[in-house]
């Protein structure tokens, strides 16, 4: 997540930057624009990370940080990705986004150490040899 999260941010941060986003309008805090501005990005925000992830599992079956850790997404009989869960994993993810801990709970509590994510695309995250 941490290779993920700095790819996304390179692609990230100057898109906020020609939104301009960083802008501080120091003459009037409740500017609609800015508040305009901030809700695009957002959008936009979450738009990205939805599609990098999307494109990246179905082009290589993982995002360049797990290819990186030598994983792969597989689906949970272990063959390759349908077009659907490519873009169903990163949805789940997306929506539960806003409340990130409770995708990740019953990894604590699986042998298989899957997230709800995982389980709503009936994936598995494993090592390649």
């Amino acid at each position: 997540m941490i290779i993920d999260s700095l790819v996304f941010m390179a692609v990230i941060i100057p898109m906020a930057i020609v939104l301009g986003v960083f802008a501080v309008n120091s003459n009037n805090a409740a500017d609609p624009v800015a508040a305009g501005l901030q809700f695009i990005f957002q959008i936009v925000f979450m738009g990205v990370n939805f599609v990098y992830e999307g494109v990246m599992l179905q082009w290589k079956g993982a995002t360049l940080g797990k290819l990186a850790l030598k994983l792969r997404v597989v689906s949970a009989d272990g063959s390759p990705l349908t077009t659907g869960q490519c873009w169903i994993r990163p949805l789940v993810r997306a929506l539960l986004g806003v409340c990130a801990l409770v995708d990740y709970v019953p990894a604590f509590f699986r042998k298989d150490k899957c997230t709800v994510h995982d389980l709503a695309a009936r994936t598995r995250v494993v090592k390649l040899n």
